[in-house]
């Protein structure tokens, strides 16, 4: 089955590399730039067998995903955030829990996501804090 890795990046060049470097095995990689004003409007240059998509600016995540989904032509997309290196057998062990199970039709599965773990090996109970309510309010104040 072929795989498109796709990766949405905003100002990120000091650690897309990593990343790209760890989904080549994928058979196609899209990076969507969403109006960086770093050297990521350059990637193109350092990894010649991406696809690159140039927005002019920032038009929400969701838009860029949309935008790659179309874009994509494997099969199986994988979606990956350009801070986070991916291990070699993490996207086959996903793929393979995609495929269809004739002994148990029931437990047809349509998407699957890896456990993200910390440089230590230990389980990211999530990639950013959770803001508290009083940093909530306060950002809708305009206060920090």
């Amino acid at each position: 089955m072929r795989i498109s890795a796709i990766i949405i990046t905003r100002d990120e060049a000091a650690n897309i590399a990593d990343c790209l470097a760890s989904v080549a095995f994928c058979d196609e990689r899209i990076v969507i730039d969403c109006g960086s004003s770093d050297d990521s409007t350059e990637l193109d240059t350092q990894f010649p067998a991406i696809n690159m998509l140039r927005l002019p600016h920032h038009l929400g995540a969701a838009r860029a995903m949309n935008i790659a989904t179309r874009t994509a032509k494997a099969e199986l997309l994988f979606f990956v955030s350009p801070n986070v290196e991916v291990a070699p057998e993490t996207v086959t062990a996903l793929a393979d829990r995609l495929q269809p199970d004739s002994e148990a039709p029931e437990t047809e599965v349509a998407a699957v996501c890896p456990l993200l773990v910390d440089p230590e090996g230990n389980p990211a109970s999530r990639i950013h804090p959770i803001p508290t309510r009083a940093e909530l309010q306060a950002a809708a104040r305009g206060v920090e």
